[in-house]
């Protein structure tokens, strides 16, 4: 059971003052001699709708053979090394339609795909092909509306928007990665043909093109252990085919990056996190035509995450404070939290968010979107 008092400077918002949901989930894990069967799945109840909606997480099959490992189905692998921040995490979609509010697991999307893994020179080498494309799902109406979307929507709030379908084998993808650790390394190399999970945004008379550009991404990540502190780093090119970035119909390449370390400190359990992730738009320089896709984009997006960690009581009680900054903007979400468990069965979670800075930024956006929340779940 999850409930969510919205707040904001005059009290409670006007619109959602107290969302209750009520959720099942049920997991499924088969081991067999040869095979695995594993599945999971979740059914919410949403006040005031007659029928309770129901979600597959993931649903795959594992088979063992003698030299590598077959997995079919509905997965959400994370590529990468940060701490719920990455850069070259591209396999599966996001879904933002409570914004960044879930952790990153939760936003993830299964996609269907079939994926090889095979031991290889003491690393792992993992080949996945995905059949259909699912882009992002980026919501156009309700509370958490993007701050892109709204301004388009400002912009031209009678067009028609359209949007390019992709669930089709023409819009499959390929990736691969291969993982190895080398002394206190743990190194990898990613490489991904398909497309871009984020719309590229075109604007004519009375309609607006959502499509979907291809892409080929190569990415690094890395992480390491150093006494009481662990360092990790990630970094993808994502390479387009406007290679010169004068096209106007295809959105420029881009460089993506994440950077930190957390380390333990010598008071209680304490734990400090910190991150920081940033996009840079390649030849943005060629960008001379005002009809370009990407005509109003910036240069660089960076985003500062810090956050401090603690665990009492045999690690029953887990207090949390997390802050993400908007370098460019200067605007932050602040999300303070504590978790508490109860004879391994009983949940209990607390939790806040709060936004603030510059209205014209990723999170000041939502500066009368502040809300407490308070949720319980029951392990069986």
């Amino acid at each position: 059971m999850n409930t969510r008092y919205a707040v904001n400077d005059d009290g409670f918002s006007s619109n959602e003052e107290l969302l209750s949901l009520a959720e099942l989930r049920l997991d499924m894990d088969y081991r067999g001699r040869k095979t695995d069967m594993l599945a999971s799945g979740r059914i919410q109840q949403v006040p005031g709708e007659t029928f309770a909606e129901g979600r597959i997480d993931e649903a795959y099959m594992r088979y063992y053979a003698r030299y590598f490992d077959l997995e079919i189905g509905y997965m959400k692998p994370i590529w990468g090394t940060g701490d719920k921040v990455h850069a070259v995490d591209i396999l599966t979609p996001m879904d933002y339609s409570d914004f960044i509010n879930p952790d990153y697991g939760e936003r993830k999307q299964a996609e269907a795909m079939i994926k090889l893994n095979i031991p290889a020179n003491d690393g792992l080498l993992e080949l996945v092909y995905l059949p259909v494309f699912t882009p992002d799902t980026i919501p156009w109406e309700g509370t958490w509306v993007p701050r892109d979307v709204a301004e388009l929507q400002a912009l031209f709030p009678t067009y028609t928007t359209v949007e390019e379908q992709t669930a089709d084998f023409s819009h499959s993808s390929l990736a691969f990665r291969f993982t190895r650790s080398l002394g206190a390394f743990d190194l990898g190399g990613i490489y991904y043909l398909g497309y871009y999970r984020q719309p590229t945004v075109s604007v004519s008379p009375g309609i607006i093109t959502l499509s979907y550009d291809r892409v080929n991404m190569v990415g690094l990540h890395g992480a390491t252990a150093a006494g009481r502190t662990t360092l990790r780093v990630e970094a993808g090119w994502y390479a387009t085919e406007d290679y010169q970035g004068d096209d106007p119909e295809v959105r420029n390449s881009e460089f993506r990056w994440v950077g930190g370390f957390d380390c333990n400190l010598p008071v209680s359990r304490l734990n400090i996190n910190i991150q920081e992730a940033g996009t840079l738009l390649l030849n943005s320089d060629a960008i001379e035509n005002s009809q370009d896709v990407q005509a109003d984009a910036r240069t660089t997006e960076n985003m500062l995450i810090l956050c401090l960690s603690d665990s009492w009581n045999h690690d029953t009680v887990t207090p949390e404070l997390s802050l993400i900054i908007g370098l460019e903007d200067r605007d932050y979400m602040l999300k303070p939290s504590i978790t508490a468990l109860f004879h391994d069965e009983l949940e209990f979670s607390l939790a806040a968010s709060i936004f603030g800075g510059s209205r014209d930024g990723n999170f000041g956006h939502f500066h009368t979107r502040d809300f407490i929340e308070l949720s319980f779940s029951c392990h069986f």
